[in-house]
């Protein structure tokens, strides 16, 4: 997976990453010199799940969740851990990180098409694997099968 970093205007620069081209990450990595983002004057750690939608445009969270499971797509700490978050920062992080998303994406759309290439190989290695033990498995019950036919035959010519 590739990551980007992306600048948000209001908040400051977050890594973004798509894992697939319908899906991205946004989050702030402090090991990647992005993050925190400020929101007035507060600094907030963020990760951010966003999905494109039937509209072709990208969200927080599936179209075909509710609110509250969207919800959960969007992870928002402070920076100083024991204070909670307000729900008009998330607000703000929410509305601020999608225009950003979305902008990026419309200005580099060949990240999510190399990303959706990544996916389907990762998909079909995947499954080239499974296929390649199942074979593998599929003969050996093929053994076994053969053997205890072979036992089940001698043992009716037996008795």
């Amino acid at each position: 997976m590739e990551y980007n970093d992306l600048l948000i205007p209001l908040f400051g620069t977050v890594r973004v990453t798509f894992t697939e081209a319908n899906h991205a990450y946004v989050a702030t990595d402090h090991s990647a010199g992005t993050g925190p983002v400020t929101v007035r004057g507060v600094q907030y750690y963020i990760g951010v799940h966003l999905w494109k939608w039937a509209d072709g445009t990208f969200h927080i969270g599936e179209e075909s969740q509710n609110s509250y499971e969207r919800r959960m797509h969007l992870h928002v700490s402070r920076a100083d851990w024991g204070k909670p978050v307000s729900e008009s920062a998330r607000t703000k992080i929410a509305q601020e990180v999608t225009v950003a998303l979305n902008n990026f994406y419309n200005s580099n759309k060949s990240v999510a098409v190399d990303a959706q290439r990544e996916h389907l190989r990762g998909i079909m290695e995947t499954l080239q694997r499974s296929y390649a033990e199942a074979i593998v498995a599929a003969d050996k019950l093929r053994k076994q099968r053969d053997a205890a036919q072979d036992a089940y035959t001698n043992f009716l010519k037996e008795n």
